[in-house]
């Protein structure tokens, strides 16, 4: 009787155990499901409001509540990436301003993304216990040490950011498939190179860097050992160089499916890892990254002992927004005393399909066919806008080429405005690591 049990015993175990593995798969995408719940019995102004739709006071109220309702940073990460569905995307949207004016792009942005500034948002919101702590924990991921400025972003996914972020974060490429999946990795960085623009870093040497991917073709054998909030790498290039040019994050969906949630054109979405990798012909494979074990325990130790990175409490972005070069010949009329609206200034990009003012459009419709009136123009004779502001210079015009136009209001929703820029369908100026 004992011979003839074994087996089945054994079948019983087998199948416990498959139960067992399974349920992580999709316990992540629960407890995202029922924090959503949640949220909409404890903070109804919130809970379906879109999270790239928060003001900086919604998102400390928000991180707060999750803060000490979720335990898990993973669970925290994919609710608030799956939250962020729908964000538009754009490409080189953050820069060190007040701090540097190399890029006077601002140092956060939660109405717009791109790839990798998305899944640093997702990391330093979850990490975050209220704004403060999220503005410190997201310089932290994005520069070396911390340390503000266009030297010590970390440009190269592979080379500044993997390398820079490991000490929260693994990359366990090498590790997946039995460790018989991965292939080599060549790259030459030249940061000097891309630094020739802005006149710095020209003492910098190339560097050779040699890591390694898992080929897209063997990736289907390897997902059963991702898990949600993994850090992916896509690999581009050709047979001689590859690149990280994409990035994102694992999400496990409702059926155990292996999804890839990230930002691209033209806004984050959620889908499956294996079809976005068929559809991208660019695409070589992936590397992953994985949260280390006690990855918020390591984020506070780096914050603790990091004496030179960038202050970035409130008193220190005042002082750093007084001390812009146009601050003073403004007068203080596009940013006031207030540096969140002025990092909103210098988010504010005013495009094609902007949203009109409700209550300024009627009244420049009016004026507008007033003018025609006056004039004998017909409508199908007019090609232009017409803006209420008082011009004034803007940062970026030190930057920017000439066929920018900046100019902003002098009124409480003073913002950087721009014409925007036209370009070919899938073509942009060249950045160095990712798109």
């Amino acid at each position: 009787m004992h011979e003839r049990r074994l087996p089945i015993a054994i079948a019983l175990a087998l199948l416990g155990a498959a139960a067992g593995c399974q349920a992580p798969r999709t316990g992540v995408y629960r407890t995202s499901v029922r924090l959503a719940e949640d949220a909409r019995r404890e903070l109804p102004p919130l809970a379906d409001k879109p999270l790239y739709a928060f003001s900086e006071d919604q998102i400390d109220r928000y991180v707060g509540w999750l803060h000490e309702r979720e335990p898990s940073l993973r669970a925290r990460i994919m609710h608030l990436a799956r939250k962020a569905i729908g964000q538009r995307y754009e490409i080189y949207l953050l820069g060190e301003f007040p701090f540097e004016g190399y890029d006077p792009d601002p140092l956060y942005n939660f109405a717009r993304s791109d790839c990798l500034t998305f899944c640093e948002h997702m990391y330093a919101l979850a990490m975050a216990r209220d704004f403060p702590d999220f503005l410190r924990i997201l310089q932290r991921i994005r520069y070396r040490d911390g340390i503000v400025g266009m030297l010590t972003r970390n440009h190269y996914t592979i080379a500044d950011w993997n390398r820079n972020n490991a000490f929260f974060l693994e990359d366990i490429t090498t590790k997946l498939g039995g460790g018989r999946v991965h292939v080599p990795l060549h790259q030459v960085v030249r940061r000097a190179r891309f630094f020739a623009k802005f006149g710095l870093g020209q003492n910098i040497p190339d560097e050779p860097v040699t890591d390694a991917y898992i080929p897209k073709d063997r990736v289907p054998e390897i997902l059963d050992e991702l898990r949600d909030a993994d850090f992916v790498n896509i690999i581009r290039g050709n047979d001689k160089s590859q690149y990280c040019g994409h990035t994102g994050l694992i999400a496990i969906g409702p059926d155990g499916q292996v999804n890839f949630l990230h930002s691209a054109r033209p806004q984050v979405r959620e889908e499956p890892l294996v079809g976005y990798l068929q559809r991208d012909r660019r695409s070589l494979g992936i590397k992953i990254l994985r949260l280390r074990p006690g990855a918020e325990r390591l984020m506070r130790r780096a914050l603790a002992n990091a004496p030179d990175a960038t202050d970035v409490s409130d008193a220190a972005l005042h002082a750093a927004l007084k001390r812009w070069p146009l601050y003073d010949a403004l007068d203080g009329a596009c940013y006031g005393d207030d540096w969140k609206k002025a990092m909103r200034f210098q988010a504010y990009r005013l495009e094609y399909d902007t949203p009109a003012d409700p209550q300024l459009q009627p009244r420049l419709e009016t004026l507008d066919a007033s003018v025609r009136g006056e004039l004998g123009i017909e409508p199908e004779q007019r090609a232009f806008g017409v803006l209420d502001l008082t011009a004034c210079v803007s940062p970026r015009s030190a930057r920017m080429p000439s066929s920018t136009a900046p100019a902003c209001p002098r009124s409480p929703s003073c913002w950087r405005t721009s014409r925007p820029t036209r370009r070919r369908p899938g073509r942009s100026t060249r950045r160095p690591s990712w798109s």
